[in-house]
């Protein structure tokens, strides 16, 4: 469908279970003893190495998880009595992860495979597309409709989904690479009315340096946006003040605000090593509200470039732009 391609701390690829990923649950045992590891799925895929110990309650959680070769996963550290934590491992290649899964599913149904279970997945030797006919068909999946992948995407914040769209738009085209999925975007821009020139962009989900639009452009693309059909579909999609989303975390349920906005946050954070700190590169909301007076609006809010000593601050910079968002909902007549 695509190529297979490794970006930031995942792979772009046509073929996703558990969102490539591991789920290790950790745990923990009498202090002193060892925890315990569980991996989901089990599966002959990897095999899970532990040296996590129990401490006593009220000590930190220090937990690593690495693949230190191909087909291990190690979990190391130190987990206080208590509640299971959970961490997770990225799925190094998705393809042959998904073939492992699949011979082992069918073992499990009670199919004889003749295969290796573990081993790579021979993409070469794939038949050719409509070669199937149709009485060789023992089952057939639909997948949910795509309105229901922009939710992971701009509700749940899924970066991985989010490139994986820019790869899909290059799959409608014929085309396989994520540069060709991201010269497809500029005729849907100029659709919208918005100069490319004006603005930069290397990815699906806007972590890149050369990431950048100002609130002026993306309100453009807002109200483009409310004039086209699939709208209603992309509203849904949008996490709402005080309900869902991180949106949750900075505006209270019962907010008069609550309910009212419904807007994408976004945040990018990069390491400052001369003074051992962190920087917000950006955090913004956008999106759609219903002002107090009852006027629709769209809505763009930055803070940028802005360092920070620890978590606490970044929660602080995030309230601080939905208290902007709230005072324009409050005051827009």
């Amino acid at each position: 469908m695509f190529d297979q391609t490794p970006k930031d701390d995942y792979v772009l690829t046509p073929i996703m279970i558990n969102d490539n990923l591991v789920d290790l649950t950790i745990d923990p045992g009498a202090p002193g003893g060892p925890a315990t590891v569980v991996p989901r799925p089990v599966t002959a895929a990897y095999e899970v190495r532990s040296t996590v110990t129990t401490v006593a309650a009220g000590q930190p959680a220090e937990l690593a998880v690495t693949t230190p070769q191909p087909g291990v996963i190690a979990v190391e550290g130190q987990v206080p009595t208590g509640a299971p934590l959970l961490r997770t491992a990225q799925v190094a290649d998705p393809q042959s992860f998904a073939r492992t899964l699949f011979v082992e599913a069918l073992g499990r149904a009670g199919v004889t495979v003749a295969a290796a279970p573990t081993g790579p997945n021979r993409v070469e030797a794939l038949p050719a597309a409509g070669s199937y006919i149709e009485a060789d068909r023992v089952a057939l999946h639909r997948s949910l409709p795509f309105s229901e992948n922009l939710k992971l995407i701009n509700k749940v914040s899924m970066n991985v989904q989010a490139d994986t769209l820019i790869m899909l738009i290059a799959a409608k085209a014929g085309q396989r690479t994520l540069e060709e999925g991201m010269a497809l975007v500029q005729p849907f821009i100029r659709k919208a009315g918005i100069d490319p020139a004006t603005m930069f962009l290397s990815d699906g989900r806007g972590n890149e340096y050369t990431d950048l639009f100002t609130p002026r452009t993306v309100g453009a693309l807002l109200r483009y946006m409310a004039t086209r059909p699939d709208f209603p579909a992309y509203f849904a999609s949008l996490p709402v003040f005080g309900v869902d989303g991180t949106e949750t975390s900075v505006v209270p349920g019962d907010a008069p605000v609550a309910g009212k906005v419904a807007a994408k946050s976004g945040t990018t954070v990069a390491g400052d090593l001369m003074n051992q700190r962190a920087v917000v590169m950006t955090r913004g909301n956008a999106g759609y509200m219903t002002t107090r007076s009852g006027r629709e609006a769209v809505v763009a809010v930055y803070v940028m470039h802005t360092p920070i000593a620890g978590i606490e601050e970044l929660f602080e910079i995030a309230g601080d732009v939905a208290a902007v968002v709230t005072a324009l909902w409050n005051d827009v007549a």
